[in-house]
């Protein structure tokens, strides 16, 4: 695994990838066939509980605690997956990393809409989700340090763009909209 390639080393990234806090292994021999099974957590942040399903309005708010010191929120986007559907049999087949945020993204939180209080490691922040459509959403919180450099008091309105590789993906969520 750690001989793959670029552009084709998404596994090997993952496994190297500095800011895994815990990894899983499952190990399986059936009928001579042997299987490997990996997860790598970046165990950052907990979050308070969230819903299942969209409220209305399609407003809600995540609330929660940085556990890695130094870390503070630094980005949430929620993207839109679609309904649920059976993976073909091309798809289960793979045998590279699988791509997460796969969706079209329908909000995003940079770190200035975001309140974070260095002294008890605690965050909030509101996400305002207008539904595409019936289907599930899948939301995705980066943190990065020093929090200290993370400009919470910055930006404003009118476009702009936050660099996800300056953070580390550490907490996400998926929740359905229903007719």
């Amino acid at each position: 695994m750690v001989d793959e390639q670029p552009p084709l080393d998404g596994h090997r990234q993952n496994i190297l990838a500095p800011f895994h806090t815990h990894v899983g292994v499952g190990l399986a021999v059936v009928g001579g066939e042997f299987t490997l099974g990996q997860l790598f957590l970046n165990r950052l942040v907990r979050l308070d509980p969230l819903p299942a399903t969209l409220p209305l309005p399609n407003s809600f708010r995540v609330e929660g605690e940085v556990l890695a010191s130094g870390y503070g929120p630094y980005y949430c986007a929620v993207f839109y997956e679609g309904e649920l559907r059976p993976r073909t049999a091309a798809e289960l087949d793979k045998t590279y990393a699988y791509e997460d945020m796969t969706g079209v993204m329908v909000q995003k939180i940079p770190p200035w809409e975001m309140q974070f209080n260095s002294a008890s490691k605690r965050f909030s922040f509101t996400v305002r989700i207008n539904p595409r459509a019936v289907g599930l959403y899948h939301m995705v919180l980066w943190v990065s340090r020093p929090a200290r450099d993370i400009p919470y008091t910055l930006g404003g309105p009118g476009a702009y763009s936050v660099d996800t590789n300056k953070g580390a993906a550490c907490a996400s969520w998926v929740f359905r909209a229903e007719a």
